[in-house]
């Protein structure tokens, strides 16, 4: 091979770089036989030559000196420095193989920009002393226009968008894990991303010394495991489920392993891991998890549940244009070792992605995702014709075989199986007749907009057929990376091509073999199409023993394939030049007017172009081999022992590649001209459309119609994912993950949904029904003080009594707001015990005060700490459950208020008898008592809590998937669509909150049920000891009544969640209760009745109002679309509805004891407001949905932009029917008839 792969041979301009370094070196201080390998930094070129150090037999020159065009001041500071390995001859394999392993090269475009600023400013050295040398003319010819956006900054933000839509890929999966920016590392190569991933695997674990190659994977990968580490791998090559058990048999013996490595699916058989069980080995014996998605990707698949790392080429179809190279290196949030992984490779990150390679790109990746499901179809179609050929033993595809159910476990709703595919013929002769016969480009690549075929082995395990054979690699293996033509010119070229076989007496099939159309290709491909997902099932694989288990034969030999083997290996090691090569194609230049193939001046190999523009850079993370393309845009076709030369070029076939539309492969240099970096080449015509007129690239992309036969398929219409403006808009970065008009539920069938919840109730409930509990008994504890004395000791009328009660309600609204902001930001299970914990300090200070004034600070500074405590829970809970399981765990937590109330008549009935003990009162004894137990309860709160699904430890990867994904699409099943929640914080969601509707009426409603609530929790003991009985008859006999209604609250909230009728019935009938209650109270005192008739009426009031409370929270959370919206939108109904406790305050005055006329009266008024808000809310919610299903799903809006409006998107409906559509009519449910 005398072109080749940017990673594998060094590129023309590069070769060029290094010659000037050399020259000007040369006269100052090396021999004349001294090489140079160029790195982006010195970290890299000093770890190269260590490499080289340990590797060679002999000590020879090895010098690192940094050259920049800028001068020695600046040196490092910008992108125009590259540091220069300077070595001896005999050193070139050992620097070749680090350079090529560990993708740490530097690009052409960084090394053309470098010669440029060479060229204008002259050569610095980093040697001591430094020098500047003039130089000669270059034998390149530089375009310095093009580099000068570049130096001002251009590619900054196209990073950051890179980045971006890696991770909103990644986070628009069906589980709802969301990716931050920061965890998206941004590498110059697939190669660099997993050479980094692996060196932050040995400081995560420094112990150990293990890692495990799971699968038949790239060769690279293992090459990097075994050399440049703790060389101590375990490679199990076969991939299967028995391999699995051997592994963990291991493991269970005292192994122990930094890191499995794995592929999804495997390149080059397409196996799919069992993800699955790999993640519960990975929990049980604590090792991380790396997987490579390139060929899955993260538009098909959903790795998150199970991966701690996720690596990527971007090099492959994220690019597609075979123009540039990247790679990034994903850790997923949910990790159990998010936070050690992410600081070890941070340390070891350097920024080397130079800034013209991310404009390139950017620019080649915005359609991604139609390409990804483009050539999803195409593959299905591909391999179902080649599997239904009789002269094909074997089609390697995850759709086929056992191991399909592995794969859509992890596949996404509406997600592919991908583009690549292999074929094993039961012939070797066929297969080298199909290789011939097949009429499309020839090369080792994959990824690419065009389809790309090539024979496996020749470019991968050339010396080692018989060990790859041994994992089912044949050595006749057919590898076809499907591209973006047209589906009916790849049927019409393959069954061409597979037609070449029935005349062979290997192949024949007595006229049964046909070949197919594509409507039967596509009619056969329905089922592997479909979306449905399976159970999965156990895989068939290959068995292996003890001894098979071994390091590859790459251990035992140097002789790499991509260093020796014919296809690969260099022209010419003594120079490291490694290839002759041609001119590169400077960026924006129109490469489609080249002919089709060309013969090389300088060696005669014949050599074809492929359909459109290529340059000089595609990574190889995932192709164990060297890629075709070189800087001249050229694909490599082969001579060698078993696949003769195909028809001698490409072009040989001029009549049928004339039927290849050119614009399946879109050309991104191109598009450089239309981009922030503009060309020199503004003379240069871009490609005209059919119509004859001249079409810009920025303007082009596929149509999703198949094109005419033998024309170009441009569309004139923005590529997906840009902005209308010049300027970037953030709307427009992200790219959506979902497929349209495809999007289905995920199938979660064979998660025990009951036994998830119960495990879930188990875990939550408990701590937080403490938490509220505490805070409950806090907050009512003065009410007991009182009648313990309170007021007397401390000199206060009741008007400053009343004025404590209510300072506590106007600083407990204020913070309520910030307190959720800060919920979700610090984490529940930290926020919520700190702010109990001050709570409690709060609470036992209070018991010390000695005055009036005293108490009224600490009544508002304890108001302060309790704001957050039930928000925040009520918060906390519309992140676990959905909102039609939400009120039963409310009604559980909220009964803490009954049992609170109950126990805290008992323990202040206790406590009272410690009045005298160390000088202190009864009342002061509760509030010391009670505060201290509050503080040990939120530091044992601290230790029970659970922060978000995502980060549940006690939930399996596939249940915390679970729990997200029905919280996310939860809101708008009904309406057909499956939007996504927003989860992003903008002050627009806190804003929207203020001024909703919703939240103004149920806050109304609020009212109707917290304000008897507080009139019982302040003045119960109060009204008790007003009827005739003392203090702690008084005290003993608020038990059965928050007993009874606490019971009635657990009940009532059960049947609501599992009742088809509305959820405004279940607030309003409590209602009801709350105003007989009252109303019985109110008559029996004017009338001078009986203690027990007011007692009662109490009763029914209290039995009234806790089950009332529950309902009426949960109503307006579901009702909340968006996370942050809620958290305001909860917080300022709690917030504002708790004003409500300020009117109570001076309800009940002492002058109106004991009948308390007024105070009774105020509370039915109150509760008939209350009441007509529910109406009201009930009628509205109503009205607004069925306008919605008049109107239609109109698609005006975009899925993220639905997402972004919450509940005002026409997809959303507002809940108040737990089970059921609203088919009764509005006035009918709203009487409860």
């Amino acid at each position: 091979m005398l072109v080749g792969y940017p990673r594998f041979f060094v590129q023309k301009i590069i070769q060029e770089l290094a010659t000037v370094i050399l020259g000007a070196l040369n006269n100052i201080i090396l021999p004349s036989n001294a090489l140079a390998m160029l790195f982006p930094t010195q970290e890299d070129a000093e770890r190269c030559a260590e490499f080289v150090r340990s590797s060679c037999p002999e000590d020879h020159l090895q010098i690192v000196c940094g050259v920049s065009g800028r001068d020695a001041g600046r040196l490092g500071d910008d992108w125009t420095c590259v540091y220069a390995l300077i070595h001896a001859k005999e050193s070139l394999p050992y620097a070749k193989k680090f350079w090529q392993h560990t993708g740490s090269g530097i690009s052409s475009r960084r090394a053309e920009h470098t010669l440029s600023l060479f060229q204008k400013e002259g050569l610095h050295i980093c040697y001591e002393p430094f020098v500047k040398i003039p130089l000669q003319k270059l034998e390149s010819e530089i375009d310095h226009v093009r580099f000068e956006k570049v130096c001002d900054g251009a590619g900054v933000s196209e990073k950051i968008i890179v980045r971006e839509r890696v991770a909103q890929l990644l986070s628009d999966g069906p589980t709802g894990i969301k990716v931050p920016l920061t965890d998206v590392f941004l590498y110059p190569a697939g190669m660099k991303a997993i050479y980094d991933v692996y060196r932050a695997m040995m400081l995560v674990f420094p112990q150990r010394q293990k890692t495990v190659t799971y699968g038949f994977l790239y060769v690279d990968t293992e090459k990097i495991l075994s050399r440049f580490g703790t060389k101590d791998s375990i490679f199990y090559g076969f991939g299967g489920s028995e391999e699995l058990g051997i592994l963990e048999h291991t493991l269970s013996t005292g192994t122990e392993i930094m890191a499995l490595f794995c592929e999804f699916p495997g390149n080059p058989l397409l196996k799919t891991p069992d993800l699955k069980r790999i993640r519960e080995l990975a929990d049980r014996f604590d090792f991380v998890v790396v997987c490579d998605d390139t060929l899955g990707t993260s538009v098909n698949c959903d790795l998150l549940p199970y991966a701690d790392v996720i690596v990527t080429s971007l090099t492959k179809l994220f690019s597609g244009s075979c123009n540039v190279m990247g790679g990034t290196a994903t850790i997923n949030p949910l990790s159990r070792h998010h936070a050690k992984i992410h600081e070890c490779l941070s340390s070891l990150f350097v920024d080397t992605y130079y800034l013209e390679d991310a404009v390139a790109m950017e620019l080649s990746s915005r359609d991604f995702v139609q390409r990804v499901y483009t050539t999803n179809s195409n593959a299905v179609i591909i391999a179902d014709i080649l599997e239904r050929h009789e002269s094909v033993e074997t089609v390697f595809y995850p759709s086929l075989g056992d191991g399909k159910s592995l794969y859509d476990r992890c596949r996404r709703p509406g997600g592919g199986y991908g583009y690549l595919l292999s074929v094993k013929f039961k012939h070797n002769s066929d297969a080298i007749r199909f290789h011939d016969a097949l009429n499309v480009a020839k090369g080792p690549s994959l990824g690419t907009n065009f389809t790309l075929v090539c024979g496996y082995t020749l470019f991968a395990h050339y010396y080692e057929l018989d060990w790859a054979a041994r994992y089912g690699v044949s050595e006749h293996l057919i590898r076809i990376s499907i591209g973006m033509e047209p589906a009916s010119y790849l049927v019409n070229v393959f069954n061409k091509a597979l037609g070449s076989l029935k005349t062979t007496p290997s192949s024949i099939c007595s006229g049964e073999c046909k070949v197919m159309s594509l409507e039967q290709a596509a009619s056969s491909s329905k089922e592997a199409l479909s979306t449905e997902r399976q159970m999965p099932s156990s895989q068939e694989e290959h068995g292996t023993t003890d001894a098979e288990i071994a390091t590859s034969p790459l251990e035992q030999s140097d002789s790499a394939q991509c260093d020796n083997s014919p296809c690969c290996s260099p022209a010419d090691d003594t120079n490291n030049t490694m290839a002759p090569v041609g001119d590169k194609s400077d960026i924006g230049r129109d490469s489609s007017s080249a002919p089709l193939d060309h013969q090389d001046k300088d060696t005669g190999t014949i050599l074809a172009t492929e359909p459109r523009g290529t340059a000089d850079c595609r990574d190889s993370q995932c192709s164990a081999d060297p890629c075709s393309t070189s800087d001249s845009s050229r694909t490599l076709v082969t001579e060698s022992s078993g696949l003769t030369r195909v028809n001698s070029t490409l072009a040989s076939s001029a009549g049928q590649l004339s039927d290849i539309p050119s614009s399946t492969v879109s050309s991104s240099e191109d598009e450089h001209s239309s981009h922030d970096v503009k060309t020199s080449h503004s003379n240069e015509k871009p490609d005209a459309d059919i119509n004859g007129r001249d079409a810009r690239p920025e303007d082009c992309h596929l149509s999703s119609d198949p094109p005419a036969k033998g024309h170009l398929s441009f569309k004139k219409e923005p590529l997906p994912g840009k902005p209308s403006s010049k300027k970037h808009s953030k709307e427009h970065i992200h790219t959506p993950g979902h497929a349209p008009d495809e999007y289905v539920n995920i199938d979660f069938s064979h998660i025990d949904e009951k036994k998830v919840l119960r495990k879930m109730d188990f875990r939550l409930i408990p701590a937080l029904t403490l938490l509220y509990m505490v805070c409950y008994v806090n907050r009512g504890n003065i009410g007991n003080a009182k009648i313990q004395g309170l007021t007397e000791d401390l000199h206060m009328s009741g008007a400053k009594y009343n004025l404590c009660l209510m300072v506590y309600f106007f600083t407990y609204c204020i913070f309520m707001v910030p307190s959720n902001l800060l919920l979700k930001k610090f984490r529940p299970s930290r926020w919520l015990p700190f702010i109990m914990v001050c709570s409690g300090i709060t609470m036992t200070l209070t018991g010390l005060i000695q005055g009036y004034k005293s108490l009224l600070l600490a009544r508002a500074f304890l108001g302060a700490t309790d704001s957050g405590v039930y928000s925040g829970i009520t918060y906390f809970l519309t992140m676990w459950y959905c909102r039609h399981e939400s009120q039963l765990r409310q009604a559980m937590v909220f009964s803490a208020t009954g049992f609170a109330g109950a126990f805290s008549g008992l323990l202040a009935f206790l406590i009272a008898k410690m009045d005298g003990i160390a000088g202190l009162y009864g009342w002061q004894w509760i509030f010391i008592l009670e505060g201290f137990s509050t503080v040990v309860s939120a530091v044992l709160s601290f230790f029970m809590m659970n922060d978000f699904p995502s980060t549940a430890t006690f939930l399996t990867p596939e249940e915390r998937a679970w729990v997200l994904h029905r919280l996310k699409y939860q809101n708008y099943k009904g309406s057909g669509e499956h939007v996504a929640e927003a989860d992003r914080f903008h002050w627009n969601h806190v804003r929207a909150a203020f001024t909703d509707w919703q939240v103004l009426v149920a806050t109304v409603m609020f009212w109707g049920i917290i304000c008897p609530l507080y009139g019982i929790a302040l003045f119960l003991p109060t009204i008790i000891n007003e009827l005739g009985h003392n203090a702690a008859t008084s005290q003993l006999l608020t038990i059965p009544i928050y007993l009874t209604a606490s019971v009635l609250t657990i009940l009532l909230a059960w049947h609501s969640d599992r009742s088809k009728r509305g959820r405004a019935r279940y607030i309003f009938i409590p209602m009801c209760f709350i105003l007989a209650g009252f109303t019985i109270a109110i008559v029996a005192s004017a009338h001078g009745g009986l203690p027990i008739v007011v007692y009662a009426g109490m009763l029914i009031a209290t039995c009234g109002t806790l089950p009332a409370f529950p309902g009426n929270i949960t109503w307006l959370s579901s009702n909340l679309s968006g996370s942050y919206k809620r958290s305001a939108g909860m917080a300022i109904q709690i917030g504002v509805g708790n004003l409500g406790g300020v009117f109570v305050s001076n309800f009940y005055r002492e002058e109106d004891a004991p009948q308390y006329l007024m105070g009774h009266g105020l509370e039915i008024a109150v509760v008939s407001l209350g009441m007509i808000a529910v109406i009201v809310l009930r009628v509205g919610y109503a009205r607004v949905n069925k306008k919605r299903e008049r109107e239609g799903n109109k698609r005006s809006y975009s899925l993220s932009q639905m997402s972004h409006m919450g509940d005002r998107a026409p997809t959303f409906r507002w809940f108040f029917r737990p089970i059921g559509g609203f088919s009764w009519e509005v006035i009918e449910d709203t009487l409860f008839l």
